[in-house]
């Protein structure tokens, strides 16, 4: 299994270390080269491209059974729905799109989007589940 995750923020540079720490190949693009350069040594591939531009995706080995795209785009609202439509008309199988909002979860839904996640729900239960914990409260 391989991961591509576009976008190289704090959630995306995290998952990509947590993911190659569990053995997958693991490959970070995004339009800044300063993010780029902090993980480069952390990843299989750390790429530098404009992942709006379709023939920078289209480089890239997504369409595949087993290769994971994830959208880490998190503060460019448009940026993330454009790479995630481009992402979609190219038929890319195993794609999960990060949403801040719940406006932008209903429009990458219109897009077509199944996997939709937001890091602050994940979080949030995340501790719930580790305050309520038996034994703990």
């Amino acid at each position: 299994m391989k991961f591509v995750i576009i976008g190289c923020g704090q959630f995306g540079r995290a998952l990509a270390i947590n993911l190659t720490a569990l053995g997958y190949e693991v490959t970070v693009l995004d339009s800044q080269e300063a993010p780029i350069n902090a993980i480069k040594d952390s990843v299989a591939y750390a790429l530098i491209g404009d992942a709006t531009d379709p023939r920078v995706l289209g480089k890239l080995e997504l369409v595949s059974d087993d290769t994971y795209v994830v959208v880490a785009v998190g503060e460019n609202y448009e940026r993330n729905l454009m790479i995630t439509a481009q992402l979609r008309e190219m038929g890319v199988k195993n794609l999960l799109a990060r949403s801040v909002n719940e406006l932008q979860t209903k429009m990458l839904k219109l897009i077509g989007v199944t996997d939709i996640f937001r890091v602050e729900d994940v979080a949030a239960r995340q501790l719930t589940q580790r305050f309520t914990a038996e034994g703990l409260v």
